[in-house]
């Protein structure tokens, strides 16, 4: 078969690709795969693209007085419980406004300790730091200063407990890491002294002293598989024979996060046409963030590959391949094999352009004289 054949014939079974119908398929591929990966823990929502810290008395939550141990946080006022079947960060979690075991009337630190799985460096940033005196600020009436802490370095204070800056990009996400992050938010409680330091604040209805922290933002990671090309890539080789024809081949992708952020979950789908192929439906993964991947020959000529990304830390790269030997059975002056592959995360991406690519390999015969052929 000639080039202009197998030129005419694979586009037309790739129209698909570049259709809306296309998007749709991909998107039903990347709601398959990813339903097979867990909800993201807790502090997440469900894909990841998102974190929120809230304070509550769950498991992710301990709390100290003064030089005491750690324990389990006293919730002071209850704002909302974890929504069931709730997707996003905020929802799933309890959210209190929280205290320690006990309130004393002396000078008091106290020292909150959330541990949670994050993703890194967020995109944008958003701090509350409230009490339940719900004074404005410098709300310093019963607690007189307040300190969070992000893996051990000092990313916010005030002097009271009013801290309200809104979600936008911040230097301190730096201080965030891929993997579980330790915020310890250390407030003092003033000795009490007439209307200063109360445990059980004078408002209507009264409420036990409690401190109240939600930490947010979002993700954004760059998942990179190759520079842009507005046309798909072309190869061409030529082989020493006119006629059945086998070549061997390895199929596969290389994605790479080239961050801010992590990426929680994903997907990544590798397409390869030729005319009759055997197909080896074993994977090959290397590298940190690809698993699960599944080899599928949906027809005779054409092969499927689909592997879910799943935490995938910045900076990080992976492959996946599989391996196949396309087969022309008959005469042939120039033939082709077309290959593309995308991929995608729920994770906010600034660079969609980079996130695919499609190929032609063009085999010209021994006797081909077609003027883009390899010189013999």
């Amino acid at each position: 078969m000639g080039v202009m054949g197998v030129r005419e014939k694979l586009p037309s079974k790739l129209q698909v690709l570049g259709s809306c119908v296309a998007a749709i398929l991909f998107a039903l591929l990347v709601t398959a795969a990813n339903a097979t990966i867990p909800p993201a823990p807790i502090g997440l929502d469900v894909d990841g693209a998102r974190f929120a810290v809230l304070s509550s008395a769950s498991a992710t939550w301990k709390v100290k007085s003064n030089d005491g141990a750690f324990e389990i946080p006293k919730v002071a006022v209850q704002v909302r419980k974890a929504v069931p079947g709730a997707t996003s960060a905020h929802e799933r979690q309890n959210y209190a406004y929280i205290w320690a075991r006990t309130c004393t009337a002396a000078l008091q630190k106290v020292t909150f300790r959330a541990t949670y799985f994050l993703l890194g460096k967020p995109k944008t940033l958003a701090v509350e730091l409230y009490d339940t005196t719900h004074q404005s600020p410098p709300a310093n009436q019963a607690i007189g200063s307040s300190r969070i802490y992000i893996n051990g370095q000092l990313a916010f204070s005030a002097s009271g407990a009013y801290i309200n800056l809104q979600e936008m990009p911040r230097p301190q996400t730096k201080l965030f890491k891929f993997g579980y992050n330790t915020l310890d938010v250390v407030v003092v409680k003033r000795a009490t002294k007439g209307s200063l330091g109360l445990c059980q604040n004078s408002s209507r209805p009264s409420q036990p002293l409690g401190v109240l922290v939600n930490i947010h933002g979002e993700y954004e990671a760059e998942l990179w598989l190759s520079n842009y090309h507005p046309a798909p890539e072309e190869f061409w080789e030529r082989v020493k024979t006119d006629e059945n024809l086998r070549i061997p081949v390895i199929v596969g992708a290389s994605p790479q996060n080239r961050g801010p952020s992590g990426i929680y979950k994903g997907i990544m789908v590798v397409d390869f046409l030729g005319e009759d192929l055997f197909v080896d439906e074993t994977a090959t993964i290397s590298g940190t963030g690809l698993r699960n991947c599944v080899i599928t020959q949906p027809t005779p000529g054409s092969a499927r590959m689909v592997c879910e990304i799943f935490r995938m830390p910045p900076g990080a790269s992976a492959r996946a391949s599989f391996r196949l030997k396309a087969e022309y059975a008959h005469k042939f002056d120039v033939v082709v094999t077309y290959s593309h592959a995308d991929v995608h995360a729920a994770t906010s991406d600034p660079q969609l352009l980079t996130n695919s690519w499609r190929r032609y390999h063009y085999v010209c015969s021994a006797s081909s004289t077609d003027p883009r052929c390899p010189p013999p």
